[in-house]
């Protein structure tokens, strides 16, 4: 859990992003096609497979420039008086959600199969009084965050 102070209020404020390991089923595929196109560059002599192993290098690059930002601006913020889950859709498409910790009636993480175990790696699923859920997906220590959560709803 990333701490931030806030400039305006001058408050704690929390931003989660999801865990890393989100990204290592995207990143194999970019390493192999990128394996792949270095071979193909290196052990070929043919001028129009050099172009399209350059053409599908620049389009891996592209790729991996868009899953990192997917990842980076798919937050949840947690503030003082409020939970603001903003999730990137894409490059030019974003929604924003708020939960006020006064309506939150409970909160609840889980943690699936080994390598999630080990990594500490789960899901925070937060229920509201208006009918309202926000998932909290792949986060570190969902443990801390569901309990930093309940206690932000108990000082509300």
């Amino acid at each position: 859990m990333e701490n931030h102070k806030s400039k305006s209020t001058n408050q704690n404020t929390h931003i989660i992003r999801k865990s890393p390991t989100v990204l290592l089923p995207d990143g194999l595929r970019v390493t192999i096609l990128v394996v792949a196109a270095i071979l193909g560059l290196v052990l070929s002599g043919n001028q129009v497979i050099n172009i399209i192993c350059v053409v599908m290098l620049v389009l891996v690059a592209i790729f991996s420039f868009y899953v990192w930002i997917v990842w980076y601006y798919d937050t949840y913020i947690l503030t003082a008086a409020k939970i603001i889950e903003v999730r990137q859709k894409g490059l030019f498409s974003r929604s924003v959600a708020e939960l006020p910790y006064s309506a939150i009636e409970n909160a609840s993480y889980e943690i699936s199969g080994p390598l999630a175990m080990m990594l500490k790696v789960g899901d925070v699923k937060i229920h509201s009084s208006i009918s309202h859920t926000i998932n909290l997906e792949t986060i570190r220590r969902p443990d801390l965050v569901r309990d930093e959560i309940m206690r932000m709803v108990g000082k509300s």
